[in-house]
């Protein structure tokens, strides 16, 4: 009877610290001005308050290729991603549906959310704090559905009271995109909009090792517009 008692307390114990172990490291954050929103509001959809557009350039090899898109929140679902451009021309029907079936998400009331009992603090000095998470993997649109099952780290920079980058690296081989990649690192630069105090993302740096051999994608966000 006393070893089940003991037994009973580990598991109410054990419980309650995974319960309250969001609240200890979220609160930390915003002290250096981050929140756990900062790091979901770059990646909504279904709630998304910012029209912009995005240079994405690819490298494959020795091949190069340029793409202009467009994400507008008003749109309806599965179409709010739209490319304008391939290679400075119009794009054709396949370069089209590629970029649509890569970006688009298809179901509706998607905004990516963090898994409240994945934070935890990997590192700290004087001057960055070091902090990691996981989102839940319904929530993530298409475009980010290959950052399922997989950390990220988020850099707070303390002297600045800054969230400076986010860098998510897989564990296992799997799909990002159309590619079937063995190792892949993202990169998601921030900065803080100080009109409508926000954090945004700036550019996102994706390398990806394939059994062709490796492959990059740079995307630049610019022209940022609040839609009201």
């Amino acid at each position: 009877m006393k070893n089940l008692f003991f037994s009973l307390l580990v598991i109410i114990s054990t419980l309650s610290n995974s319960k309250a172990q969001d609240k200890p490291v979220s609160v930390y954050m915003s002290q250096f001005n981050v929140t756990p929103s900062d790091l979901e509001a770059g990646l909504k959809d279904a709630n998304a308050s910012f029209l912009f557009e995005a240079r994405v350039h690819q490298i494959v090899g020795k091949d190069t290729t340029t793409q202009l898109g467009r994400f507008d929140p008003k749109l309806p679902v599965s179409e709010k991603w739209v490319i304008m451009l391939h290679d400075g021309r119009q794009p054709t029907k396949k370069e089209y549906k590629t970029f649509y079936k890569n970006h688009n998400t298809k179901k509706d009331g998607i905004n990516a959310t963090i898994l409240a009992d994945s934070w935890a603090i990997e590192s700290e000095d004087d001057n960055f704090l070091v902090v990691s998470f996981m989102y839940d993997e319904a929530s993530l649109p298409r475009k980010y559905h290959f950052l399922a099952d997989t950390k990220g780290h988020a850099h707070i920079n303390k002297n600045a009271n800054r969230l400076m980058h986010v860098v998510f690296k897989n564990d296992s081989p799997q799909k990002v995109k159309q590619f079937k990649v063995n190792a892949f690192e993202l990169t998601m630069k921030y900065y803080f909009d100080t009109q409508d105090k926000i954090y945004l993302i700036e550019w996102e740096d994706l390398k990806m090792e394939t059994a062709d051999g490796p492959m990059k994608e740079l995307t630049q966000f610019f022209d940022y517009r609040k839609v009201k």
